[in-house]
């Protein structure tokens, strides 16, 4: 990870419940999520079903994806817990404990993840405004959310 000043955006998160963290992962770890997703999509897109990798041990929900080639959109949802790559990453990147020095927590647990595939769309395709409480099943301040752009975002 570059060296943040991770007491200031402690203090930012703290007071706004959300903080940008510019360059938190090196390009390996970029590279691992982009050949992760892009593989996976690919599977997605070609039809298949994804199934649960049964070396990462038992269910954390069903892997599950789908893309609409009309809009450009797609997803992919409880992808880490049943791809060995992902769950490397959700181990050894910087992730968790870039969390838990930003929340002030001790312990850091990986609840699920959800990916979102926006390829390019006509002028109408841009995502409206919206809300993500209706993904999440839990409230309170020490329930955080990463959000990493894999791309470069407007």
């Amino acid at each position: 990870m570059a060296a943040l000043d991770l007491a200031d955006l402690r203090t930012s998160y703290e007071r706004d419940g959300v903080v940008r963290v510019p360059g938190a992962f090196d390009a390996h770890w970029v590279a691992t999520l982009v050949d992760a997703f892009d593989r996976l999509m690919a599977r997605v897109k070609a039809g298949e079903k994804l199934a649960p990798d049964s070396a990462l041990g038992p269910e954390h929900g069903r892997p599950d994806g789908d893309f609409d080639a009309r809009t450009g959109r797609g997803h992919l949802r409880y992808a880490a817990v049943h791809d060995a790559a992902l769950a490397r990453w959700l181990r050894e990147s910087p992730a968790a404990a870039l969390v838990g020095e930003l929340t002030g927590s001790t312990r850091v647990q990986f609840w699920y993840d959800l990916w979102f595939c926006k390829e390019p769309a006509p002028a109408d395709g841009a995502t409206p405004w919206h809300h993500d409480a209706t993904g999440h099943p839990f409230t309170g301040s020490a329930i955080p959310s990463l959000w990493i752009a894999l791309t470069d975002v407007g």
